[in-house]
């Protein structure tokens, strides 16, 4: 699927951008979190495991699951980037990061398995969310996933018998994801630029590109 393959790090400029950043990084974060967690789980049995039918059903229920979650991640790294440059337009600011997040959101189609009733719900949620987070400074990169680590570790494929010890460590790997993505988006991440395109309500929002490749 289109969110979750490889893309080119490029300068991140206008809000358009961003919604592909927001949705691929996100993207990033649920695959990388999840596969490597059930490789190292599976051992030497990983290759037949990724292999099953029904753990390849399973873990793409997961991905999707989680997706929501991982927006509001990187919306929340996002925050704390660009907070700086808005601090005269902070309800500007919270207002434009929420359309960013809900428009990476629905990137791609939400499967009608997973999401009979569509991004709705789920959107409803993380806006609720950031809104909410938004009322106050911005966290550390770490403590961005303090509130709903538990409902991003219950999606994982794995059974919770299995699984049940492995809290701390997935947490710990969400967080140093978070971290990575952090140190490659601030770099490319131009805030003056982007406060043009939140503040200018004259110019329309283009739809966003599908990743090629």
């Amino acid at each position: 699927m289109g969110l979750f393959d490889f893309w080119r790090e490029k300068p991140i400029t206008t809000t358009d951008e961003l919604v592909e950043e927001v949705a691929r990084s996100a993207a990033f974060v649920v695959n990388k979190a999840m596969f490597e967690y059930s490789r190292a789980r599976a051992g030497i049995l990983s290759s037949a495991l990724l292999r099953e039918k029904e753990f390849q059903a399973a873990i793409e229920k997961a991905r999707w699951t989680a997706f929501p979650l991982a927006v509001g991640y990187v919306t929340e790294i996002i925050y704390g980037l660009l907070a700086p440059t808005f601090q005269d337009k902070r309800a500007d600011l919270t207002d434009a990061l929420v359309g960013v997040a809900l428009r990476a959101l629905a990137h791609d189609e939400a499967p009608a398995e997973f999401f009979p009733e569509g991004w709705g719900p789920p959107g409803a949620e993380l806006e609720a969310h950031l809104r909410l987070v938004m009322l106050a400074a911005p966290k550390t990169v770490r403590s961005i996933p303090d509130q709903t680590a538990e409902a991003f570790f219950d999606a994982f494929p794995l059974h919770k018998t299995v699984k049940q010890h492995d809290f701390v460590p997935i947490s710990n790997n969400l967080r140093s994801l978070l971290l990575f993505r952090y140190e490659k988006i601030g770099p490319r991440l131009n805030a003056q630029l982007l406060r043009a395109s939140f503040l200018d309500q004259s110019v329309p929002m283009q739809p966003v590109p599908k990743p090629v490749g």
